[in-house]
């Protein structure tokens, strides 16, 4: 596979030229720095597994035969090793050439790349009629087959209209109406958004044995942060999503020249996947980034999954959206908080105008909420030219068994061995990832206690800003035997909630249809704002409690 994520970094590493975009600021803001990797790909091959690697050798030297090498390196023979003699200058040549195209992409202009996108489009329609012949027609249709997890939206190519059902996902047949793909294999897309339960989902796929049982395959992305398989070591092959996403479809490298070979190994693998009958798997966050395309754009990805044999279909994570939203806020608030030291930014109260407008605004269409995300790809149907459709995987749903990632393989059409043994085996415990309150409450009372000056040892507390917060957390808890809900806070307004949870139900009744549980949605809505889940810490009100200040200048902060 040639777009091989072999060294993916942790995600909170962010990219210029990523824009923030509302509630999606985590998918704009975090571009991945996969250039470097992929750059090497374009200058000579991919990475192999070291299986693979100690395999071909042996191989060489039964056979005596010199492996192949690039241009300007000679087969050489050591110890009966056959390895490549690049030599020295090839490889610093090599490394420069890598230097330089890693910081001409990052740091030219944005209308260099528009330039360079529009004069390759342009060659791109010239050349696009001499290879369509090796491109798999798949007509238009009248009518669109619906299908969910619990509810189908879908939509045919030439109306674009969206229609619900109730039928589950997992009553396809395996050859569906309007396509011409005779083996039936499908290439589900697993879009995400963030907070939705995708790290669960990854971690079981990407250590799951029992996925070849129905024929499927996982081929990405590699979730990092996945705890150690009883199968042992997790593949080191992954799809690499994140510059899928931000390189080859957002800055339009699916139609540059230079990384056409990597494009057609891509189509090669998928037609080799369908030709087998293996059905294939895609997840990723990052694709909500997508949402920043125009209609032209984003007609280049269609154009490529159109040319695949597969049946595609788009999967979105539903969740309530007051509990996604606010999630969405503390996690995504979070990451630009710097943990040990006292400068830059501190979460900004739930209440305040910033927040309000790109968490809680009801107009959730044009961001990256679940809603969002599942109304774009909707909109983008009739961009397709075959019969393409937009699922909801509901993390809500109730009677399923085992983790999210295993209710997710048993929404799978034909996936009945794979369910079965997921759920008997237990795969991963669910993979959350989920906020911690009481640092958010602690870390704004340490700031604006730093802001204050109330420390009388600035000089030792200004780099432990981590041990202030626990110092707090053990105030609070402990001292005062108390709870921060119980510190003096600021809540969202009723006519902002009632707009909230107004705005669930709505989204709830659209992406889910009969599936959803309006009682137990207004239940657990309720509940949140008994626990007041809702509210930030009021600091000035904090700072009028006299004990307060005398706390700050006698907590005590090793050096």
């Amino acid at each position: 596979m040639a777009l091989v994520d072999h060294h993916r970094p942790d995600d909170e590493i962010s990219s210029p030229g990523a824009t923030t975009n509302e509630q999606g600021s985590y998918h704009q803001q975090h571009v991945a720095d996969d250039v470097v990797p992929l750059v090497r790909l374009a200058g000579g091959g991919y990475y192999e597994d070291d299986d693979d690697q100690q395999q071909k050798e042996e191989q060489d030297k039964q056979t005596h035969k010199p492996r192949n090498c690039p241009r300007g390196a000679e087969p050489a023979q050591k110890e009966k090793k056959i390895y490549c003699n690049v030599g020295w200058k090839r490889k610093h040549c090599q490394f420069f050439i890598y230097l330089y195209s890693f910081c001409f992409i990052i740091l030219s202009p944005p209308s260099w790349h528009r330039k360079l996108f529009l004069s390759l489009k342009q060659n791109y329609k010239t050349e696009h009629a001499t290879t369509t012949s090796s491109i798999q027609a798949v007509p238009q249709q009248d009518e669109a087959m619906t299908m969910n997890a619990t509810t189908k939206t879908s939509s045919s190519s030439t109306t674009g209209a969206v229609t619900n059902s109730t039928s589950s996902i997992a009553d396809l047949t395996s050859s569906p109406n309007g396509t011409t793909n005779t083996n039936g294999t499908y290439l589900f897309i697993h879009l995400g958004p963030v907070k939705t339960g995708t790290s669960s989902i990854q971690c079981n796929l990407q250590a799951n044995p029992f996925l070849k049982n129905s024929s499927y395959e996982y081929i990405g992305k590699r979730e990092r942060l996945c705890a150690a398989s009883k199968w042992g070591p997790l593949p080191k092959k992954y799809f690499n999503v994140q510059s899928f996403v931000f390189q080859y479809i957002l800055r339009g490298w699916l139609i540059q020249d230079a990384h056409q070979p990597y494009v057609q190994s891509f189509k090669k693998d998928m037609k080799a996947r369908n030709d087998k009958g293996i059905h294939t798997i895609m997840s990723g966050e990052e694709f909500c980034a997508v949402m920043m395309l125009n209609n032209d754009m984003f007609q280049l990805f269609a154009d490529l999954l159109d040319s695949l044999e597969q049946n595609v279909i788009f999967q979105v994570g539903y969740r309530n959206f007051f509990e996604w939203t606010l999630s969405s806020y503390s996690f995504n608030e979070l990451l630009g908080v710097e943990r040990n030291e006292f400068k830059g930014k501190s979460v900004p109260s739930v209440v305040s105008n910033e927040i309000i407008h790109r968490y809680f605004d009801i107009n959730a269409t044009a961001s990256c909420t679940p809603y969002g995300l599942w109304s774009y790809f909707n909109s983008k149907l009739p961009l397709f030219h075959k019969d393409v459709h937009v699922d909801v995987f509901n993390m809500h749903q109730q009677g399923g068994d085992g983790d999210l990632g295993t209710q997710y393989i048993c929404n799978l059409p034909n996936a009945k061995e794979a369910c079965e043994a997921s759920k008997r085996e237990f795969i991963f415990e669910n993979k959350s990832n989920p906020s911690d309150m009481d640092f958010i409450h602690a870390d704004r009372i340490a700031a604006a206690a730093w802001e204050k000056g109330l420390f009388h040892n600035a000089s030792v507390v200004k780099m432990k800003r981590a041990q202030v917060n626990q110092a707090i957390k053990n105030y609070v808890h402990i001292q005062l035997n108390s709870t921060f809900s119980d510190l003096p806070l600021e809540c969202l307004d009723q006519m902002l909630l009632n707009q909230l949870l107004e705005q669930s139900i709505q989204h709830g009744k659209e992406m889910i249809g009969d599936a959803i549980n309006e009682d137990r949605l207004k239940e657990k809505f309720y509940s949140f704002i008994r626990l007041k889940k809702f509210c930030s810490i009021n600091v000035t009100a904090i700072f009028l409690d006299p004990d307060w200040t005398i706390f700050f200048q006698n907590v005590h902060i090793s050096e």
